[in-house]
């Protein structure tokens, strides 16, 4: 027997709808944000330059970690996406 998948109508839909180039666009987007915030509160800080560069390198790593979560939850929701739209 046939797995069905449910089907997504309305806004949820198109706004769900990950393709590579949204996976890339929201990726770009997110990086950017969060390069420029974290820069404007970590220069905010007034830190001496041996602790700026800890935590530079810190936050460098945290946002390595974030995006690779990101990625994998978003590639996986296009490969369901896929997925449900092979047995349609």
């Amino acid at each position: 027997m046939a797995e069905s998948f449910p089907t997504r109508s309305g806004w949820r839909a198109v706004f769900l709808k990950l393709t590579p180039l949204s996976i890339a666009v929201l990726y770009g987007i997110m990086g950017g944000l969060w390069i420029l915030s974290s820069d404007v509160a970590l220069s905010g800080l007034g830190l001496d330059p041996k602790t700026f560069t800890l935590v530079e390198m810190l936050k460098g790593w945290v946002y390595v970690g974030f995006t690779a979560c990101l990625l994998f939850l978003m590639i996986r929701r296009f490969e369901k996406t896929h997925l449900e739209s092979e047995y349609q």
